[in-house]
């Protein structure tokens, strides 16, 4: 939903914030130390970027750290973005199978 945000006064994409019920934009939500966790990987307090499967933060540099792989399709050691491929790999599949699309 569009609108300015409570904190910067700035129109962008906000959401109702649950405890406040401030509306906020992602930027200033990131910001904010009351959204911060400690990292269960580093243990360091950050922005929570997923939970693992029992609940507990992640912060975005150990998120990114745990999707790296070899890729399927380079055989290179990158973050995998989806079905086993880095993000090159997945975007040119990707594009390959909209060009495939009749018209």
């Amino acid at each position: 939903m569009k609108g300015i945000c409570d904190v910067c006064r700035k129109r962008r994409t906000v959401h109702r914030n649950r405890r406040s019920g401030k509306a906020i934009c992602p930027n200033c939500y990131r910001k904010d130390p009351s959204t911060h966790q400690k990292c269960f990987e580093c243990g360091e307090v950050k922005p929570v970027k997923a939970r693992n499967e029992t609940g507990k933060a992640i912060c975005n540099n150990c998120y990114q750290r745990s999707k790296v792989g070899k890729c399927t399709e380079c055989k290179k050691t990158k973050v995998i973005q989806a079905l086993g491929l880095c993000r090159a790999c997945y975007q040119r599949q990707w594009r390959a199978n909209l060009a495939a699309r009749p018209a």
